[in-house]
């Protein structure tokens, strides 16, 4: 049967009255001490506040007394009988997220707690609460984009709202720690790609870019108020804070400023070139991506500014770099540092930055959870082993195989092409990349391809900015200049022929005249150094990828030894994503739908983007014939506690059905499959068996219908292809 969404959103106007109102209120759980959670938000300013509380009339009353929100003109209150304090806190933390990413309002909130909250049953029951929580938010125009559009995009994966990490924490305090020691000039903070380099950057500007009157402190964990107390001292040191976030690549740091553009309290301006650092002296300097400062070696056009900025800080632009720069035009500076993502001989070499770190006025700090790529720190020594970046993980390789992250070697181009359409399909943000082998013709013959590999044809990337997020990205190849410092879902890496397998002596080998990036290898006259720099370029590439990466290498000797340890991918491959979920018969039977039989089916979960644990296939058995009626894929929400009303009821004196919905269910066009006489709505209540034979009432969440129904014989139920 239909059920009741498992929580209320109800709307007042956030004026003298509301405090009245919401006591007054028919719903129990907004005004009987009970953690909730609320929106104020003003429409014709389109700035929101987002919080989280057990006394809603009381913590609306202090709201009111603040004049940055008596701006605001409406409260939303989401309340739930589900609700516990770990959940809302939880809850809270991801509206902050994801509405600051949705851009439909801007956010007046501090950062968001430092860390993430851990709590029972948080996957099972509240992050399908959430779903359901931004689903009606869409329905009430208060939010525009889908979850998913969110996750791809560069505002959320860098947003200052983050929650961080263990291991960004402890460098966190570290660092604030050190802005107010006299004998700290340098922060040096080291990690590999994927360890939350530059969230951690953009968190920390952020920080010490807030109002403290934002934060609630009664509320924070005991390490928040440490932090707090760590911020307090370093606005202290610095009363008239003069800051910039220095980002050295030209594509991502458009992307930043357009992320600071989003936030309350920062600015484009805050945001900086190298070259912006000489005009003026800074209190802090953060830099991003610091192995991507330059020195005075293949520069191209950009030697004139170089020489200029140095002189005007009294520098001999043969012997300085931008790394130079930073240090004489800051107080305190705070590196962000990859030694294995330096790319081109402009970068400002590992042994200038090796003399800042063994300086005693520099501290070093070491970020090492890898928090973007689900092959984790298995594939970084994996990838330093096969690329032979380091020769002691070479020694020790053996084949390797993940269980939540795709990685393959291919034979032929167009299958990879093909495997990361259907991830483009299923996940966005999938994209080819490749080493810079093939001259870039398009750049001005538009019609003309760059690349002529295994009987295909590509492009370049058409865009130097911001290009994965381009319109028609996802049909070009993209290099290590458009794609360092983002994060893709999947990446379809192509090694091309300037790199090679020497099979006589076990050594990977480059070749220098088929390597087409003139400034990546213009000025270097040891071949050991383009080596190098060829490694750190493809094992970057294959690291931008969350989900998985595909590789195809154009060189036959290289491609046998990349066999011997990835597997290769073949027309029956079906991957990690191909899950078992089971289809259950249901029966109408007193106006409850009871399951009557119970099979499985074979997925490709890959369709499905999200977790596939909570996942059943649903068919009602009605007159018509079985074959022909609609499958509905449904995600289990929570089970029903047959006693939970009642004991509600007696104990808090709450009224019989808390599950209210907080405008009338809306109708699903889809949502045929249901009986005819059961009021439509996304959320349905079933009775299903468990493992031992018990039946048990779980509410759940339409998905969507399966592209075919389910026909019978006599070996039970089957299908053809459900997508």
């Amino acid at each position: 049967m239909s059920a009741k969404a498992p929580f209320t959103i109800n709307k007042y106007a956030f004026d003298g009255a509301v405090v009245d109102a919401i006591s007054r209120s028919q719903e129990f759980y907004e005004n009987s001490l009970w953690p909730l959670v609320y929106i104020l938000k003003d429409d014709a300013s389109k700035q929101a506040y987002i919080g989280e509380t057990t006394d809603a009339p009381e913590r609306m009353k202090a709201h009111l007394k603040n004049e940055r929100k008596q701006l605001l003109s409406d409260a939303l209150l989401i309340s739930s009988d589900k609700f516990n304090k770990s959940a809302t806190l939880d809850i809270e933390s991801s509206l902050i997220r994801y509405m600051s990413a949705d851009e439909s309002y801007k956010l007046i909130n501090g950062n968001v707690g430092i860390a993430n909250h851990r709590y029972f049953q948080q996957k099972e029951l509240y992050e399908g609460l959430f779903e359901g929580i931004w689903d009606e938010l869409r329905k009430m125009k208060i939010v525009q984009r889908t979850l998913r559009e969110i996750d791809n995009s560069d505002l959320f994966k860098y947003s200052p709202y983050k929650a961080l990490s263990a291991d960004q924490v402890m460098s966190l305090k570290e660092i604030l720690s050190a802005l107010v020691m006299a004998d700290k000039k340098l922060i040096m903070v080291s990690g590999g790609a994927g360890t939350g380099k530059s969230v951690l950057a953009i968190f920390l500007f952020k920080l010490l870019n807030t109002d403290l009157e934002t934060f609630r402190f009664a509320e924070l964990g005991a390490e928040d108020n440490e932090i707090i107390e760590l911020v307090k001292a370093a606005k202290l040191r610095f009363p008239d804070l003069k800051m910039g976030l220095v980002v050295p690549m030209a594509s991502f740091r458009e992307t930043v400023k357009n992320i600071f553009a989003q936030v309350k309290g920062l600015k484009k301006s805050m945001v900086l070139s190298p070259s912006d650092v000489a005009k003026q002296h800074y209190d802090i300097l953060l830099v991003d991506e610091a192995h991507r400062l330059r020195r005075r070696v293949a520069l191209g056009a950009l030697y004139k500014n170089f020489d200029d900025n140095s002189r005007r800080l009294g520098l001999d632009p043969y012997t300085t770099s931008e790394l130079q720069w930073i240090t004489k035009q800051s107080d305190k500076a705070i590196l962000f540092y990859d030694a294995r993502q330096s790319v081109r001989p402009s970068d400002v070499r590992a042994s200038e930055f090796d003399q800042i770190f063994a300086a005693d006025s520099t501290l070093r700090l070491k970020l090492k959870s890898q928090l973007r790529s689900k092959g984790g720190e298995k594939l970084v020594r994996f990838l330093n082993g096969l690329l032979q970046i380091d020769l002691t993980e070479t020694q020790k390789l053996k084949p390797i195989r993940f269980k939540e992250y795709e990685f393959l070697l291919f034979d032929r181009l167009e299958d990879l092409i093909r495997e990361l359409d259907k991830r483009e399909t299923a996940f966005g943000l999938s994209r080819i990349v490749a080493g810079y082998a093939w001259h870039w013709v398009s750049k001005k013959d538009k019609a003309a391809f760059d690349i002529d590999l295994d009987g295909v044809l590509l492009r370049w990337n058409s865009s130097s900015s911001n290009w994965i997020y381009r319109q028609g990205c996802e049909k070009e190849v993209g290099c290590i200049h458009t794609v360092q410092g983002y994060d893709l879902n999947y990446t379809g890496v192509i090694f091309g022929p300037e790199i090679t397998y020497n099979t006589h002596t076990g050594l990977i080998e480059v070749i220098k005249g088929k390597y087409h990036d003139r400034t990546g290898k213009t000025g270097i006259k040891d071949p050991k150094e383009l080596h190098k720099y060829i490694q750190h370029i493809y094992s970057t590439l294959i690291l931008r990828g969350i989900e998985g990466a595909f590789i195809y290498v154009a060189d036959p000797a290289l491609r046998a030894y990349f066999a011997r340890y990835i597997d290769r991918y073949d027309a029956n491959y079906k991957g990690k994503y191909n899950v078992k979920v089971p289809l259950i018969q249901l029966s109408l039977e007193s106006d409850a739908l009871v399951e009557v039989a119970r099979s499985e089916i074979d997925m490709d979960g890959a369709s499905m983007a999200a977790d596939a644990a909570s996942l059943i296939a649903c068919q009602v058995r009605t007159q018509e014939k079985l074959s022909e009626t609609p499958i509905a894929l449904l995600r289990i929400v929570y089970e029903e506690l047959e006693a939970e009303s009642n004991y509600l009821s007696d104990e808090y004196g709450a009224p019989t059905d808390t599950r209210q919905v907080a405008e009338k269910p809306a109708l699903y066009e889809k949502q045929s499959w249901q009986p005819a006489g059961l009021q439509a709505s996304r959320f349905i209540s079933l009775r299903i068996k468990d493992e031992d034979g018990g039946v048990r009432t779980v509410v759940t969440r339409f998905e969507r219908l399966l592209g075919q129904p389910f026909t019978e014989d006599k070996n039970g139920w089957k299908t053809s292809d459900l997508d």
